[in-house]
C-alpha cells in the first residue's frame, strides 16, 4: 500500500517539475510569465549622452555669389548693392504707374468674351478642345495687355563700361572673328572691370544714372522703335544670303537624311564654306543682285518717308483746326451766358 504521508509530497514535486518545464517552453516561445515565483525582467537603463557644448563663433561674412565676381573686392560691392536696390524700387514704382495707365484690361475681357461666344459649348467634348479654347483666351488677353510704351530696364554699370570697351577691343584685335567676338569681349571686359578702381566704377555708375533718366524721358518714343510699321519696306538681303537661298535647295537634294531641327545650322555651315571658296567672278552675279535690291529699297524708303511726313503735317493741321473751332464755340457760349 502507498503511504498517505508521502503521497502529497510526491505530487507537489511532480507539479513543480512540470511548472519548470512549462516556464522553459514559454521562454523559448517568447511568452511573458505571470508566475509570482519568477523574477521580473529589469528594463535596460537609458543611455544619457552628454550634450555638445555650444561654441560662440564670430559672425561669418555673407557668402560671395558668382554674380559679384566682376565687382572687385568685397568691401566695394556694398554701394553697388544699395544702388541696385534703389533702382529696383524705382522700377517697380514706374511699372505700377504704367500698369494703371497703359494696360487695357477691359479690351482683354472683350476679346475673351468674343472668343467664348464664337465657340459652341456643346462641341467641347474632349480635353483637346478645352485646351485649345484656353490657349486662345490666354493669347487674346496677352495681345490686348501688351504695350510698346512699356519702360525699359536701365543698363548696369558693367554693361555701360562694356559698350565702350567693345570698340577699343575691336581696334586692338582686328583678327578676332565675328562668331567668337561676343565671348572674347565678355571675357576681356570682365578682367578689365575687375582691375578698375573705385573712382572709375563711380563714373560708370553716373553714366548708368544718365541712361536711366534718358529712358524715362524717351518712353514716348519707345513705341516707334519697338513696333514697326507693316507698310515700311523691308531691308534687302546681302549677296551672301541671296546665294544661301539658292544653296539651300541644292543642299536639301544632296543631303535628304538631315533632320529639320539641324537643317538651319547645317545649311549655314556648309554655305559659309562654299561662299568662301568662290572666286570674285563667281560672287559677281550675287553682288549685282544685292546692289539692285539696295537701290530699289532706297527708292521705296524715300517714298515711305515722304508719305510719313505728309501724314504728320495733315495731322498737325487737323489738330490746329479742331483747336480753333473749340475756342470759337467757347467764345459763343460766353456771349450767350452774358
Amino acid at each position: 500500500m502507498v503511504s498517505t504521508t508521502t503521497g502529497g509530497g510526491e505530487y507537489e514535486h511532480v507539479r513543480e517539475e512540470r511548472i519548470k518545464e512549462n516556464h522553459a517552453r514559454m521562454q523559448k516561445l517568447g511568452i511573458k510569465e505571470h508566475s509570482r515565483n519568477l523574477k521580473p525582467v529589469k528594463p535596460k537603463p537609458k543611455v544619457v549622452r552628454p550634450k555638445k557644448p555650444v561654441v560662440t563663433s564670430p559672425v561669418e561674412p555673407p557668402r560671395r555669389s558668382s554674380r559679384y565676381l566682376l565687382c572687385g573686392p568685397w568691401q566695394e560691392k556694398a554701394p553697388y548693392e544699395a544702388k541696385a536696390a534703389e533702382r529696383k524700387t524705382d522700377y517697380e514704382k514706374l511699372m505700377t504707374a504704367y500698369n494703371k495707365k497703359h494696360v487695357c484690361l477691359p479690351l482683354a475681357f472683350h476679346h475673351t468674351n468674343a472668343i467664348t461666344c464664337a465657340f459652341d459649348k456643346s462641341k467641347l467634348k474632349t480635353h483637346r478642345d478645352l485646351c485649345m479654347v484656353l490657349f486662345l483666351l490666354l493669347k487674346a488677353a496677352k495681345e490686348a495687355s501688351e504695350d510698346p510704351n512699356k519702360p525699359k530696364r536701365p543698363l548696369s554699370a558693367f554693361f555701360i563700361f562694356l559698350e565702350e570697351f567693345r570698340e577699343t577691343f575691336k581696334k586692338e584685335n582686328p583678327t578676332v572673328k565675328a562668331g567668337s567676338l561676343f565671348s572674347a569681349v565678355g571675357k576681356a571686359g570682365g578682367e578689365k572691370w575687375r582691375s578698375l578702381s573705385a573712382a572709375d566704377a563711380a563714373e560708370d555708375d553716373e553714366e548708368s544714372e544718365k541712361s536711366k533718366s534718358e529712358v524715362d524721358e524717351e518712353s514716348g518714343q519707345a513705341a516707334k522703335e519697338a513696333s514697326e510699321d507693316p507698310n515700311k519696306p523691308k531691308r534687302p538681303l546681302s549677296a551672301f544670303f541671296i546665294f544661301l537661298e539658292e544653296f539651300r535647295e541644292t543642299f536639301k537634294k544632296e543631303n535628304p537624311t538631315v533632320k529639320a531641327g539641324s537643317l538651319f545650322s547645317a545649311v549655314g555651315k556648309a554655305g559659309g564654306k562654299k561662299w568662301r571658296s568662290l572666286s570674285a567672278a563667281e560672287k559677281a552675279p550675287y553682288e549685282a543682285k544685292a546692289a539692285e535690291r539696295k537701290t530699289d529699297y532706297e527708292k521705296l524708303m524715300t517714298a515711305y518717308n515722304k508719305k510719313q511726313d505728309e501724314d504728320e503735317e495733315s495731322k498737325k493741321s487737323k489738330s490746329e483746326v479742331d483747336e480753333e473751332s473749340g475756342q470759337g464755340r467757347g467764345d459763343d457760349e460766353k456771349e450767350i451766358s452774358i
